[in-house]
């Protein structure tokens, strides 16, 4: 009986952990025109949320999402850092895959990017797409911000 409970209890914490590791595809052929200075196409807000959920993109805390003629940032987020106008350059550094392998595989696509702000150079990231098959593209990822 104590094996089986050992046993058990074994698998519950395996089924419970998690791994997650982040492929870089900047350099992959597919993302090779979405990489350098860019221009934003609709009005966006730069979010900053001082809390990031472990799902959510690294270290950097700022998000960029579609203004949707909000001039500030939605309650989850602390701070609205600056509203980026049709038109503002954006310097995309890099598109990032994180792989979640848990009761469940999943992976998070991320663009990062940079631009500056009030003379600051603020890095932000912008939520892509989520897939489930660890595709090479995501098929229906979110339409980008900038072109």
């Amino acid at each position: 009986m104590r094996r089986i409970q050992t046993l058990l209890l074994l698998i519950f914490a395996i089924g419970l952990s998690a791994c997650t590791s982040v492929v870089v595809h900047s350099g992959a052929p597919e993302f090779a025109s979405s990489i350098g200075e860019k221009t934003v196409t609709t009005d966006i807000l730069l979010c900053r949320k001082d809390k990031i959920d472990s799902e959510q993109q690294g270290e950097i805390k700022n998000r960029a999402l579609i203004a949707n003629e909000r001039d500030q940032c939605i309650e989850e987020f602390s701070q609205t850092l600056a509203t980026l106008k049709n038109g503002t350059k954006v310097n995309i550094l890099s598109i990032e895959e994180h792989k979640h392998l848990n009761l469940y595989k999943f992976e998070h696509w991320y663009y990062i990017g940079e631009v500056v702000v009030d003379g600051v150079n603020q890095k932000f990231y912008y939520y892509y797409a989520l897939t489930i098959t660890s595709p090479s593209k995501p098929e229906r990822p979110e339409p980008l911000l900038w072109n």
